[in-house]
């Protein structure tokens, strides 16, 4: 996966990704947090930037909701 799509460095402030800051919210929390992500990128796509990179970063938190309900059942 694209290092820029999946950690950009712009993300981490200290020694801390944004992405694991969130995983310490509830389950359902992180959940809405992935969801809404998705959701903004998709929307996005084709208006802002380059599209394929908003699709791949859309991709990235779909991704990441799959696993997330896959490691809970």
């Amino acid at each position: 996966m694209n290092k820029s799509v999946e950690h950009p460095s712009h993300y981490t402030h200290g020694s801390v990704e944004v992405i694991d800051a969130m995983k310490a919210m509830t389950e359902e929390e992180y959940r809405g947090y992935l969801r809404g992500n998705a959701i903004k990128y998709l929307f996005r796509s084709g208006y802002k930037d380059d599209p394929v990179q908003d699709l791949e970063k859309a991709k990235t938190y779909i991704d990441w909701m799959v696993e997330g309900y896959q490691k809970s059942e």
